[in-house]
């Protein structure tokens, strides 16, 4: 599909799969339609300016529809008209995939939240305390909540001896302690800045 213009003499053909009115043949006119007609109605383009489309359709090259723009600002304008255009494209191609995803979403929710209001509380014993506790987990509790803590709290710490005292203390394993008490490590501290 070739649309053709004649303008000042000269022919400018849009051809498909261009984004412009070129000019058909080699001369020395101008070869981009709407640079041309800047040209015959405001005169000279400034170096580094270029002319842009307002309306953002290429084709329309009305007068009142062109601006002289410096070469920066076109390229942001450009920009955001590129990145409007992609995501249209992607909310148009994945717009439903996406709506899905929301209802699976809240449908899931909605069948967690009634399976838990309906589950019955069920009675079970600590294996470590022996204390018989209420839980709507018998599957994941397998302690009372005190005893879970307590194990965690065990499980994270681990005996040192402290460097300047050798007496034995509990530390969180990860910690880079190395002193049982404050006192200690003030101690610690003065022998270091002298």
């Amino acid at each position: 599909m070739n649309e053709t213009i004649i303008f000042n003499g000269h022919k400018y053909t849009c051809t498909k799969g261009q984004r412009y009115y070129r000019l058909s043949d080699r001369s020395k006119a101008e070869s981009l339609l709407h640079r041309a007609i800047w040209i015959y109605h405001k005169g000279d383009i400034l170096e580094g300016h270029h002319i842009h489309h307002k309306d953002a359709n290429r084709l329309n090259n009305d007068i009142d529809n062109l601006e002289c723009l410096e070469q920066s600002i076109h390229h942001k304008i450009k920009w955001q008209e590129k990145r409007k255009e992609m995501l249209e494209a992607i909310l148009s191609n994945r717009g439903e995939p996406y709506k899905r995803s929301i209802k699976h979403k809240q449908e899931t929710s909605k069948r967690n939240s009634k399976y838990w209001k309906e589950s019955l509380p069920s009675e079970i014993q600590c294996p470590d305390c022996k204390k018989m506790f209420v839980t709507k987990q018998p599957k994941l509790a397998l302690r009372c909540r005190p005893c879970q803590k307590k194990k965690h709290y065990s499980d994270s710490q681990e005996q040192r001896n402290c460097e300047l005292c050798r007496n034995p203390f509990m530390v969180y394993k990860y910690s880079h302690t190395t002193t049982c008490s404050m006192k200690c490590r003030k101690i610690k501290e003065n022998e270091t800045k002298r």
